[in-house]
């Protein structure tokens, strides 16, 4: 037999969370905001609350293709691989 327990806490929410929800989010791509290139997006929910905390993009595979191939901040070396 399987027993769940669950539990509610009374947790303040974090400021920012307040000052920046909801908002769209787009793809962070080599340091920059982009829109999808199709342009679809998700709903992302507080899961204590039921309340909408963004919108999000929704990259696909054009999208992985144009952060692969972008040159930028990812191609450099980073620490320890100079």
């Amino acid at each position: 037999m399987v027993r769940a327990v669950t539990a509610i806490l009374d947790l303040p929410v974090d400021p920012w969370v307040g000052r920046h929800a909801p908002r769209k989010l787009d793809l962070l791509i080599d340091g920059e905001w982009v829109k999808a290139q199709s342009e679809q997006t998700f709903q992302t929910y507080d899961p204590a609350t039921g309340e909408l905390l963004a919108e999000c993009a929704q990259g696909d595979e054009v999208d992985i293709d144009i952060a692969v191939r972008r040159p930028g901040k990812r191609s450099r070396p980073g620490r320890g691989h100079e």
